[in-house]
């Protein structure tokens, strides 16, 4: 199934979800779900899943994201990366381990429990998803939709570790404004016509570089500490002209705790500081992406749960941990109100990486604690 799911291409940007949908769509459908298609984004469709139960409480939902980053450089992979192999024991294909091996595994313990015949107190939900890679819309709007559930897990790859907790995100394009000249007149100093705006974004980067080492000092027992980086850069037109432009993208991961609004206003500050010891520093800042860090108590019923389902599998307790990341689990979290884990097959390592790969042994592995928490939860 994980093979089935790797070979559609649902490359996310620019979207392609839908023929991931689809074939979830009717997998659910063929195992006997209840089946719903809700469009997120135009083309781009949501799969809502349910099994009623007898009683109709509780209710678990499992959620997991059909999009995947796209291929990269394709001299990387060892073979076509949307055409899955097994080698060693190894699946290898994008999307085999973030997420699509969790989705066939989260299938795959559904398909058992109704072959089996087995009788369910509770409702089961199961989401799978568009736009987890670049904004996670897809999740926000089954929240907004009023999807809900009294506890979920998100089958993102954690080697199988129940992760309770995550980083959240905030990503700003800064830009720094200069003017413009020909290259010949400049003068060291500011003394020329022109103000490279390169040059005053050097000072935006040691000021982030400086940064990093107080965010440092800050840490989360479970995801360690805050970070900033800048990923991207691009400035200027020519080289015989002097840019007046400048821009970087900026990522700030939030530990939990932290508020996604509290960040402007740090970055501000460094700024300032620049723009009091250089006059002719001017720049602007705009945020364009936000998603919030997540926690959830290790007391829910849902961590334990899950611990027990492992401890009936493997024979083995992980205890609990966080992820460094960030999940669909905080829109769950922080607007859905839902107490979420994070479980699934596969190393996040592997994760947007060429000859990405996901072990074949842990996605049955998976599924089979997902089966034993279905029981345990449900039943």
């Amino acid at each position: 199934m994980t093979k089935r799911f790797v070979e559609v291409e649902s490359v996310n940007p620019p979207g392609l979800e839908k023929g991931a949908a689809d074939l979830s769509a009717r997998i659910l459908s063929d195992i006997g779900m209840e089946v719903k298609i809700e469009e997120a984004l135009p083309g781009r469709p949501n799969v809502i899943a349910s099994l009623k139960g007898t009683e109709g409480k509780p209710t678990l939902m499992f959620n997991g994201h059909l999009d995947v980053v796209p291929a990269g450089d394709l001299e990387q992979w060892s073979s076509p990366p949307f055409k899955p192999r097994v080698r060693d024991g190894l699946l290898f294909g994008r999307g085999s381990c973030d997420m699509k091996g969790g989705l066939a595994a989260v299938i795959g313990a559904i398909k058992a429990i109704l072959k089996a015949g087995t009788k369910l107190r509770g409702n089961l939900v199961v989401t799978m998803v568009v736009d987890e890679e670049s904004g996670g819309t897809g999740t926000l709007n089954v929240v907004e939709r009023g999807h809900t559930a009294d506890m979920a897990v998100v089958a993102e790859p954690t080697k199988l570790q129940v992760l309770t907790a995550h980083k959240g995100v905030v990503w700003f394009e800064i830009t720094t404004h200069g003017r413009s000249a020909h290259a010949s007149t400049v003068r060291s100093h500011g003394t020329g016509f022109g103000v490279n705006a390169i040059y005053k974004m050097t000072a935006v980067l040691q000021a982030a570089e400086r940064h990093l080492i107080d965010l440092e000092k800050v840490k989360h027992p479970l995801v360690g500490n805050p970070t900033v980086n800048v990923g991207t850069i691009a400035g200027g037109t020519k080289p015989n002209v002097v840019p007046d432009t400048c821009k970087i993208v900026l990522e700030r991961r939030l530990i939990p705790g932290e508020r996604i609004e509290a960040v402007r206003p740090e970055l501000d500050k460094l700024f300032g500081e620049i723009a009091r010891n250089d006059p002719s520093f001017k720049y602007s800042i705009r945020q364009i992406l936000a998603r919030a860090p997540a926690e959830t108590s290790p007391d829910e019923r849902i961590v334990g749960l899950c611990r027990g389902a492992l401890r009936s599998v493997t024979g083995e307790d992980p205890g609990y941990a966080g992820f460094v990341a960030t999940t669909d689990m905080g829109f769950l979290v922080n607007q859905g109100h839902v107490p979420t884990v994070i479980l699934g097959p596969g190393d996040i390592a592997q994760a947007h990486n060429p000859n990405e790969y996901v072990a074949v042994q842990e996605l049955i592995t998976a599924s089979k604690v997902y089966a034993q928490l279905i029981v345990d939860a449900l039943g």
